[in-house]
């Protein structure tokens, strides 16, 4: 299988790039309603379990989304700038997966002692990560084209 996506046939990036697109969107999405939620409420009690909720959408989602960007990693190392620009794309992907464990498995298994104000800031710093990686993937792909001379 990863000999024939090595080879890139023509649909195959664009599907890819479609996907990633709409898990990167998914996964922030989730991130947001949970700021949303907690700027609404002052209970902890209340947020933890949407939390739960939203930390396993973000956990697919990010799962996905690093064995996609793997995957198609090959796709950049012509131009030097922008295999650097991938290499960038992926650490934010990995700090971003990082901080969604931490907070799920760290900071909520803790027997529901998470303060509001750590979560809202784990989610908030994960949110901000979220929107330079969906940024890098809009320069990455439009860069590519431009390189390839408009083919996909």
């Amino acid at each position: 299988m990863l000999y024939y996506f090595h080879k890139m046939k023509r649909p195959l990036p664009a599907y890819a790039d479609i996907i990633e697109q709409l898990t990167a969107s998914l996964w922030l999405g989730s991130v947001i309603s949970v700021l949303i939620g907690t700027s609404q409420s002052s209970s902890a009690a209340w947020i933890l379990p949407f939390t739960s909720v939203a930390g396993r959408i973000a956990e697919i989602c990010g799962l996905l989304l690093v064995g996609l960007y793997f995957l198609g990693r090959r796709r950049y190392e012509s131009v030097r700038s922008l295999f650097i620009l991938d290499g960038v794309r992926q650490l934010i992907a990995f700090g971003s997966l990082f901080l969604n464990e931490l907070v799920r498995y760290g900071v909520m298994s803790s027997g529901g002692n998470a303060s509001l104000g750590t979560v809202k800031f784990t989610f908030g710093i994960q949110g901000a990560l979220l929107i330079v990686m969906i940024i890098l993937n809009s320069l990455l792909q439009s860069k590519k084209r431009i390189v390839s001379g408009g083919k996909l």
